[in-house]
């Protein structure tokens, strides 16, 4: 566990958190998503990134974690884990699915060890 009553447990775990936040607002930037839900998602992914931040408790973040995975695997259509290899053309969004399911992953864990 990273931070426990708004305080730093551990600064490495929580480093970490703020990487995958900011890289994963950042890779969702970056793509094309569909302009109806593009707004939505880049809007919870920068509250992911404040809500890490601000140390607020492990479900919160889990909880938006899960559900803009699932937003984003829903509207991009992505398989997870992938069932076919991915190619120059559809690398950078796998890329972001990979992110997105990665984080979703680390926080489980986190939320698991309470």
């Amino acid at each position: 566990m990273a931070v426990r009553d708004g305080g730093m447990l551990d600064k490495a775990e929580y480093a970490e958190m703020q990487e995958f936040s900011a890289k994963i607002f950042m890779l969702a930037k970056a793509i094309n998503l569909p302009s109806e839900s593009s707004l939505s998602i880049l809007s919870d992914l920068n509250n992911l990134k404040t809500l890490v931040q601000d140390k607020v408790p492990s479900k919160k973040i889990k909880d938006l974690a899960e559900k803009q995975k699932w937003t984003i695997i829903k509207m991009t259509g992505y398989e997870a884990p992938p069932l076919n290899w991915p190619d120059n053309a559809n690398g950078q969004s796998l890329h972001l699915q990979k992110l997105v399911l990665h984080y979703w992953l680390y926080l489980m864990l986190i939320d698991c060890s309470d």
